[in-house]
């Protein structure tokens, strides 16, 4: 039933304005729990993306001033790859065009499947 559930819930983000595809991660893992959207290879980029969250993990201590972190993005000549936390080491990945996305909607839909995975 949970499975459905965020099933559901990740391609319902998927078909937001903007986003071409995005994935449920376990970023200590890799391995990808949920991903939807039109992006064909969006499992092997999230999987990838997530060393990014590594790092950034690996590093927190020198960003502790600044308080957690909320979202990553890196702006890629070709689209955005946005990096939210979801719930412990679970984050979300959203593979977008740019310019096209409203991130604050985004990160209340965020919200919403944090407390799915919770």
């Amino acid at each position: 039933m949970k499975t459905a559930i965020l099933r559901e819930a990740i391609e319902h983000m998927a078909a937001q304005p903007g986003i071409m595809a995005c994935a449920l991660v376990d970023a200590e893992t890799c391995m990808v729990i949920q991903s939807a959207g039109e992006a064909a290879d969006i499992d092997i980029l999230a999987e990838a993306a997530t060393d990014y969250w590594r790092l950034y993990k690996r590093l927190q201590k020198h960003f502790d001033h600044l308080g957690p972190l909320d979202t990553s993005v890196m702006l890629h000549a070709q689209g955005v790859i946005n990096i939210t936390p979801a719930a412990n080491s679970v984050v979300v990945i959203a593979l977008a065009q740019r310019l096209q996305t409203d991130w604050n909607a985004w990160q209340q839909e965020v919200r919403k499947l944090s407390e799915l995975v919770q």
